[in-house]
């Protein structure tokens, strides 16, 4: 994620006077920050809660609650105590400055303003918040790094370490067991090297232009290392393939992280005995590539975040199977290196139970125009 804007950055204004709220907004909308207004402390935290706004401009000095009851109100309430808040203040004795920090506010501007002090304090504290939310979201894919390490390398190293502990019991299965032994040991390698694909992609190392794929042959093996999920299941796959399926694409992120963790989903959702279907067709200058399972669906609550890195959105398989919640966030990071476009449509079963499940349309870079 850069750290550049990429939005218009929410700046809310708590100030009675009106002077200052003008004297402020001509200052800040000059540079293109979007405006909040209250004039005084029960709107300001109604506004924060409800906008949620990247910085606060609080006045200490208003009727009602004052300034340091507001940010200590704030600072209090989840959802708003990362916003940085910053005081506006004629007071600026040693022990008022305190007090302001210690109801957690993270710098003051003297009254009456000066324009540049201003909008420099503004620019200071909105970079340092967007560093934040940066180290945030790379913490939490290293996390996600560290499960795929764990929890992926269990299927490929579980099934090799079985099939050597079958041919030490009968010498005679050397030769069934030899060429999937090394397809695991195969798969293990593949996946490591996937995470370190996954780091370059963080380094801006990621060369995807020239990387062509096939996309019938990349579904073969990603639904191999699902394969002990859907037979524990009795899962049915249903697939029509499109012979013309070259695309766009960096093969062990494509095989490892997107299609794995669709596949790994579509079978944790549905039921027993339930069927997947998956359709890879050509159109013009894209390769659509379809899953749709007829499980128990996404609620839209979900649905609405479930690229969303900051909010994990796990929850339970119908046969109370768990994952980590950052698998959809990643399968986006990736498309988007691809220049892939993905959309999901979800029905839950009790919305409509005749039409339920989830559809996952992908359209990747067709590499044969």
């Amino acid at each position: 994620m850069s750290m550049e804007k990429i939005k218009r950055e929410k700046i809310l204004i708590v100030e009675d006077i009106a002077e200052n709220i003008a004297y402020l907004a001509t200052i800040l909308e000059k540079n293109s920050y979007e405006l909040i207004i209250a004039k005084n402390g029960e709107d300001a935290l109604v506004a924060a809660q409800k906008t949620y706004p990247d910085l606060i401009l609080l006045d200490i000095m208003m009727e009602g609650i004052d300034g340091y009851e507001v940010c200590k109100h704030l600072k209090l309430n989840r959802a708003t105590t990362e916003i940085p808040v910053i005081f506006l203040t004629a007071k600026v004795q040693h022990e008022d400055i305190i007090k302001g920090f210690e109801a957690g506010a993270v710098d003051y501007i003297v009254k009456p303003f000066n324009s540049y002090e201003v909008l420099k304090r503004v620019e200071i504290h909105l970079e340092l918040l967007n560093k934040n939310r940066f180290l945030k979201e790379s913490d939490a894919k290293n996390r996600e790094l560290v499960h795929i390490l764990c929890h992926d390398l269990a299927n490929p190293l579980g099934a090799a370490s079985e099939m050597l502990r079958m041919i030490a019991g009968e010498k005679s299965y050397l030769e069934t067991f030899l060429p999937l032994l090394q397809q695991s040991i195969d798969n293990g390698l593949s996946i490591i090297e996937m995470v370190r694909t996954m780091s370059s992609i963080e380094s801006g190392k990621l060369l995807i232009e020239n990387s062509h794929v096939d996309l019938n042959e990349c579904i073969e093996t990603a639904l191999s290392t699902v394969i002990s999920k859907i037979n524990i299941k009795k899962v049915v796959i249903e697939k029509k393939l499109d012979s013309n399926a070259i695309i766009v694409a960096e093969k062990n992120s494509l095989i490892y992280s997107v299609l794995t963790n669709l596949f790994t989903n579509a079978v944790k959702f549905s039921y027993e005995g339930g069927k997947i279907e998956v359709r890879v067709q050509k159109e013009k200058e894209k390769v659509v590539f379809m899953i749709k399972d007829h499980g128990i669906g996404i609620p839209e609550s979900l649905l609405s975040r479930i690229f969303d890195i900051s909010k994990p959105t796990t929850r339970l398989g119908t046969n109370g199977e768990s994952g980590t919640g950052f698998g959809m966030p990643l399968v986006k990071q990736f498309l988007d290196e691809y220049g892939a476009s993905i959309h999901i449509h979800s029905v839950e079963k009790s919305v409509d139970s005749e039409n339920q499940g989830t559809e996952v349309i992908i359209g990747f870079i067709s590499a044969h125009n």
